[in-house]
């Protein structure tokens, strides 16, 4: 396989991965530096196992309307 190949492959898979970790703490820019300066492999793991997404973070408790006070 080619240099180029290789190259383009790595930051496609690493924008691929920032885009699937765009909801977790790092959001977006930081997946995406993770996976450029480590690997998109050992990024792709830990987001699997350790990547919470922001509907997992808020409470499912829904609180009822309180109804209307009348002046």
């Amino acid at each position: 396989m080619s240099p180029q190949l290789i190259i383009a492959s790595y930051i496609l898979l690493s924008v691929l991965l920032a885009y699937l970790g765009r909801n977790t703490r790092l959001k977006f820019w930081g997946v995406l530096m993770a996976s450029l300066i480590f690997t998109p492999l050992i990024v792709g793991i830990i987001l699997l196992f350790f990547g919470a997404t922001k509907s997992q973070l808020k409470t499912t408790d829904k609180v009822a309307p309180s109804e209307p006070q009348e002046k």
